[in-house]
This record gives C-alpha cells, structure tokens and sequence, in this order.
C-alpha cells in the first residue's frame, strides 16, 4: 500500500456527539487543561472533597490558578497538595520567585509532621 492509502485506512469520520469524536478531542488538549476539566466535571457530578493531590507534572502556576478560579465559582475550598519542581517559578504576593529558592525565603514557615515524618511548607497564593 502507498502512504496516501495507509492514511486514508486510518482515518475515520466520526459524529460530533459520538464518544469516539469526544475522546479524540480530549487526546489533543494538554495535561493540564485536561485535568483541569477532569476536577470540573467531578464537581458538576457531586463529587466532593477538600484536597486535590496532584503529581509534580502538574503543579505549576497555571494548575494552581484555575484551581482557584473553580473555588471561586462553585465557591469550593478545595486545597492542593503536590510537590514542585525546582525548576519552575511561581508568583507569591504578585512577586514571581524560582520554586528552588521558595524555602530560603519561607524558612521560618517550614514545618515539621510528627505524624509523617516530614517538613513541609503551606504557600498562600
């Protein structure tokens, strides 16, 4: 078969309220809007919860932002939890700061968990 051929065998035409066109549509959206849309429609069905553990692929200042935007709109406390790579940047207090250098500037923030063991470090954005 030639190129041309082997493209049309896989290409399908697809209704735009089937399943099979919803899922090709989420397929090219990105991570992070899809998880965002993901949390969205959790709340719309009634699923509810306080914390929104999140990998460090995630956790950036755009996840965190509309996190808040959707606390905002179906006036939700919902909290994330998630660690950050250090070679990202956020914005605390409108000041846009290294995520390495966070600790440094938060030291006397740092806490200690009895519980599990570990320091870790609450930021308000």
């Amino acid at each position: 078969m030639k190129n041309k051929e082997l493209a049309n065998k896989l290409y399908k035409e697809r209704d735009a309220d089937s399943p099979g066109f919803q899922r090709l549509k989420q397929l090219s959206t990105d991570k992070i809007s899809r998880s965002i849309q993901m949390v969205k429609d959790a709340i719309k069905t009634g699923f509810e919860t306080a914390y929104l553990l999140a990998d460090s692929w995630f956790m950036c200042d755009t996840f965190v932002s509309e996190i808040q935007k959707i606390n905002i709109i179906y006036t939700k406390k919902l909290y994330v939890i998630g660690l950050m790579k250090t070679n990202r940047s956020i914005i605390i207090n409108g000041k846009k700061k290294k995520a390495s250098l966070v600790p440094d500037h938060k030291r006397k923030d740092i806490r200690f968990s009895k519980k599990n063991k570990c320091n870790y470090l609450v930021i308000r954005i």
